[in-house]
């Protein structure tokens, strides 16, 4: 089975804590057998913020990422 690449996305330095409980949260969703955390090509975005996604989105286009500082 493919599983999902997922790359989290962590505003500032987010404490080890915060970055635990979201792998719990999406294992709750989608099962932990079905995902994987990397950091590059990945299939899923997924925000640990207090709402700098709407800026991140900017950049997100069409069938391919555009990452920038």
């Amino acid at each position: 089975m493919t599983k999902l690449i997922i790359k989290h996305l962590i505003v500032g330095d987010s404490s080890e804590t915060l970055i635990e409980s979201a792998g719990r949260r999406i294992e709750k969703l989608i099962g932990s057998e079905k995902f994987l955390f990397a950091k590059s090509n990945p299939d899923v975005l997924f925000f640990l913020s207090g709402g700098t996604e709407r800026i991140a989105m900017k950049h997100v286009f069409l069938g391919t990422f555009l990452f920038t500082n």
